[in-house]
């Protein structure tokens, strides 16, 4: 491993204890060495695994944002088709599209789960906390996922805090949380099973969510599985049941963020109870939790004129036709150099681009399309299959008034236009 020198006096004679002492020395000098040579091989197979997960994450990243663009197509073109945009529906064509619909939605599902991983693993996942009435939000969540538990026949039962209490999180990043647990819970529990979400005060200073279920429950040597990323657990009913292996992984690294924590206790064929704690914060000036407004609200959009920039032909079709079915002008292009004909000739109210049109191009073609305007003003809606807040914070600084993450509902765009538009 290597040698010590040692130097005396010139007169000194060397003694057997000198020996032994320098012995030892030595010997845990050889100790010392190995530990460090060790330690070193530890931390290059930490890098190396870590290095590994990163890769693995960015390649699904990429390849998640390759697959919202084709994927929108989809789901947007059955969404014209079910609004009677291309004719009459029979009822089995109806409900042939709503399970491409369902099936597509719930692909959309996995890739934003990659996407949030990737997020977290990159540092990029910031949490915007405020407070919320923790009653409040677990009521509205449970109600959303009954209809998937009443599919497989379970009871799915929510008792609140006895106490009313808040919690100072991200409002997004709660709602994945218990959606996650919850259809796992609904997932790996065998129809006719039963499910319980109750919160409890565990102190003055922290409450506990819990989700418990009869359902398969897990071996004592698969637990470490549960919250690794790309793992499954692939044995019995759980083999069946489809997924990425990203949603607990997720999970954990959503309530740490939070300023949280996630454990569990499971028993095979028992059931399984997950349990997650969080900080409690004085219950005031509490946001309140609502879904998307459930009222169909008529998008009219008076005949305003909308240029259309995109590349791709099917979603250039079926965006125009939705916009044209909401009394929008629509113009279409695929060039910039179209887009820039159109506007000097047009009295164009608003541009939507792809995000394909500006990323390999000069930070100046934003401002040429205003200044190609014949209004002072104009506003530009990028939709973009880059969902990363870096992503959206370059297009907002190169002028871009609006940021869309495909796949978006038309519905969505169509009232955005309406606001802009009012708006500018």
């Amino acid at each position: 491993l290597g040698s010590i020198i040692v130097a005396f006096n010139k007169n000194y004679i060397i003694n057997k204890n000198d020996r032994d002492i320098l012995s030892l020395i030595a010997f845990q000098s050889g100790v010392a060495i190995i530990n460090a040579s060790y330690t070193e091989e530890l931390v290059k197979m930490r890098q190396f695994s870590d290095e590994s997960v990163k890769v693995k994450t960015g390649f699904l990243a990429n390849l998640s944002h390759e697959i919202r663009g084709p994927l929108g197509v989809m789901l947007n073109a059955v969404e014209i088709i079910l609004d009677g945009l291309c004719g009459d529906v029979t009822p089995d064509q109806t409900d042939t599209l709503r399970m491409i619909k369902q099936n597509g939605e719930h692909l959309l599902d996995l890739i934003n789960d990659v996407l949030d991983y990737a997020k977290v693993v990159s540092g990029k996942l910031i949490p915007q906390p405020v407070n919320l009435d923790l009653n409040d939000i677990l009521k509205d969540i449970v109600s959303i996922m009954k209809t998937q538990a009443e599919k497989k026949s379970h009871s799915l039962i929510y008792k609140p805090c006895k106490s009313r209490v808040a919690v100072n999180i991200d409002k997004r990043h709660l709602r994945q949380i218990m959606i996650n647990l919850l259809t796992n819970a609904v997932k790996y529990t065998p129809d006719g099973g039963k499910i319980d979400v109750w919160a409890e005060l565990r102190s003055d200073q922290i409450v506990r969510i819990n989700v418990k279920d009869n359902g398969i429950g897990i071996d004592d040597s698969l637990k470490e599985k549960v919250f690794a990323p790309f793992e499954r657990i692939d044995e019995g009913y759980a083999s069946k049941q489809i997924g990425a292996g990203l949603g607990m992984s997720l999970t954990k690294r959503l309530v740490e963020v939070n300023n949280g924590s996630i454990d569990f206790k499971s028993c095979p064929k028992v059931g399984t109870i997950f349990f997650v704690d969080f900080p409690i914060v004085p219950i005031e000036n509490v946001d309140t939790f609502n879904e998307e407004e459930k009222n169909e609200v008529i998008i009219n959009g008076n005949n305003k004129l909308i240029l259309l920039m995109e590349g791709d032909y099917s979603e250039r079709e079926i965006t125009a036709r939705f916009l044209k079915s909401c009394n929008f002008n629509v113009i279409s292009v695929s060039t910039q150099t179209e887009a820039i004909e159109v506007l000097k000739s047009k009295d164009i109210n608003l541009v939507i681009l792809d995000n394909t049109l500006v990323d390999h191009s000069h930070d100046f073609f934003v401002k040429e399309l205003r200044s190609s305007s014949n209004f002072t003003k104009l506003p530009i809606i990028l939709v973009s299959s880059k969902t990363f807040s870096f992503d959206v914070e370059k297009y907002l600084k190169i002028g871009i008034d609006l940021c869309l993450s495909k796949p978006f509902q038309l519905k969505v765009l169509a009232k955005s236009c309406v606001q802009l538009i009012e708006n500018f």
